[in-house]
């Protein structure tokens, strides 16, 4: 396993980065802002992968549970799915554009739950794991732990905080997917519309 010991100033900046970034996304999912898929995209994309960068269950011998955390990514997509396309509003902005407006909560749960998954990880084990292959030794932390010699209850607590995310995860994907179907049925109509 490479080891990477970023600094916690470091890796405190980045995570900063990372937060000030989500708020700031939050703030224009709630104001209205024009629908862009390939942002919306690059975004899915991005929820995905760090999911998959943070996800723990295999290296703690916990193979039941990856699979476990991929159902509740996949049942919360679908719930946010529809959920999405019950609360999104399209606006009519400025030069024509299309954007949307809907609610921030999905995206800010998803930060707190990769927060906790972060702040878990550095307290239980005391480094952060990315992908299995990278430890980031960087934040500041009371002790550095082997994962194999991890008691059972804060295996259940790693893994219970893992299903959280892959929930949050699920939610924020489900979100996603609902726009693009919004507006790929808006899209449909004001063709048919033009059409006629």
């Amino acid at each position: 396993m490479y080891v990477v010991d970023l600094g916690s100033e470091i890796a405190l900046l980045i995570l900063g980065l990372l937060v000030l970034a989500t708020i700031w996304w939050a703030r224009q999912v709630g104001r209205g802002m024009p629908f862009r898929p390939v942002v919306l995209g690059v975004l899915s994309i991005g929820y995905f992968l760090l999911f998959l960068l943070f996800e723990t269950g295999d290296w703690l011998a916990l193979d039941d549970v990856a699979p476990f955390d991929l159902a509740l990514l996949l049942l919360a997509g679908a719930g946010a799915y529809y959920w999405s396309l019950r609360t999104t509003r399209i606006l009519h902005l400025q030069g024509g554009r299309q954007g949307y407006r809907g609610s921030p909560v999905l995206v800010l749960l998803w930060l707190l739950l990769l927060l906790l998954e972060v702040y878990v990880q550095q307290v239980i084990l005391g480094h952060v794991t990315v992908f299995h292959l990278v430890v980031i030794r960087g934040l500041p932390s009371p002790t550095s732990v082997d994962p194999t010699s991890i008691s059972h209850p804060y295996r259940v607590v790693i893994a219970t905080v893992d299903a959280l995310f892959a929930l949050g995860t699920g939610l924020a994907l489900g979100n996603n997917a609902g726009l693009f179907t919004i507006f790929g049925h808006a899209g449909w109509k004001r063709r048919a519309a033009s059409r006629a």
